[in-house]
């Protein structure tokens, strides 16, 4: 939306709504901004911004502050009311615009408006936010878009927010890929930006076990009926990459070249890409498990144990599979 580089002249006033909104406008933007939040059951609009093209504290739009007949409150785990800035809870909408509930569906009534002793009535919207120091309330995202991979709490928007932010990067989403490890994270993006350039940028401000195992991009980013990512559609496109065919087995003397070939055969496998001859082992996916499960299938098909320690001493693949290649040469395999 930000990215046309001439708006229309008559533009004056832009109002945003229906997903979250994930950069803001940039500089020099002709055009008022106002981005709204707000689901069906509290008459889709519950809070305004003001102009996001005004200075803020906060890199991330905000949905602003609740209109005139809205309450809203954050709550965390357990039920208790969040006012501070910068914790992250869940959106609870009260007053006088919320719904009276759905039509013949008590069990999902009871599921979904909280019933206070004071009273009063919320409905829990399964939407995380938190907080600015304005007092404004910044959308973080789905509760279920929160993901829990090797014992980190992850907010996948917090991911696609970083990727949009790196110069030539137009659209942006990060989805978790299911793997014998407990899973990975794919990101996809489109735009003019090299992989390597993303990742570069990834790398130098999110930790490492939030910088996606794969980035893929694509001419665009594949949308549902409703307008919003189809994360599906994003799952089906990053299918792992099929090994080279005509990989040999690793029995018997074994050339360099064959033996390279068997060991990106093992790569692909536990990675779910084919790597290329600079990939760095930690920069594309890997991580302690999955270093066991190639250092086991090395050894398995060329029956040479190698320490867990060259995983970090030659992380890389040409050098990983060259020092494979020496320890076959040396056994005679």
């Amino acid at each position: 939306m930000f990215g046309v580089s001439e708006p229309p002249r008559s533009l004056k006033i832009l109002t945003t709504g229906g997903d979250k909104l994930r950069v803001a406008p940039p500089v020099g933007f002709p055009a008022a901004v106002y981005n709204h939040y707000g689901p069906t059951e509290a008459t889709v609009v519950t809070t305004a911004s003001e102009d996001l093209r005004k200075p803020a504290d906060h890199e991330a739009p905000v949905i602003g502050r609740p209109i005139s007949g809205a309450e809203v409150r954050l709550v965390d785990g357990g039920g208790a009311t969040i006012t501070g800035p910068g914790e992250s809870g869940e959106l609870l909408i009260g007053g006088s615009i919320l719904a009276i509930g759905y039509r013949r569906d008590e069990p999902l009534n009871r599921k979904q408006f909280v019933h206070e002793a004071d009273g009063s009535r919320w409905y829990s919207s399964g939407d995380i936010c938190r907080w600015t120091k304005d007092g404004e309330l910044e959308f973080v995202g789905r509760r279920d878009s929160q993901v829990s991979l090797r014992g980190y709490r992850i907010e996948l928007i917090e991911i696609e927010q970083a990727v949009l932010r790196v110069p030539g990067v137009g659209q942006a989403a990060v989805a978790v890929r299911p793997d014998a490890d407990g899973g990975e994270l794919v990101g996809f993006y489109s735009g003019e930006a090299a992989e390597d350039a993303v990742r570069g940028e990834l790398t130098g401000v999110l930790p490492g076990y939030m910088v996606p195992a794969t980035l893929l991009k694509l001419a665009e980013i594949p949308l549902n009926a409703n307008g919003k990512i189809n994360r599906p559609a994003l799952l089906a496109l990053s299918a792992p990459q099929a090994a080279p065919a005509g990989a040999p087995d690793g029995a018997g003397p074994a050339a360099e070249d064959a033996v390279r070939e068997k060991v990106s055969e093992i790569w692909s496998e536990v990675l779910g890409r084919v790597p290329a001859a600079t990939d760095n082992f930690f920069e594309i996916g890997g991580h302690s498990l999955k270093a066991a499960r190639i250092l086991g299938l090395t050894r398995g098909a060329f029956g040479i144990p190698l320490p867990f320690e060259v995983m970090f001493s030659s992380p890389v693949f040409e050098d990983f599979a060259a020092q494979v290649g020496e320890q076959v040469r040396i056994k005679g395999v």
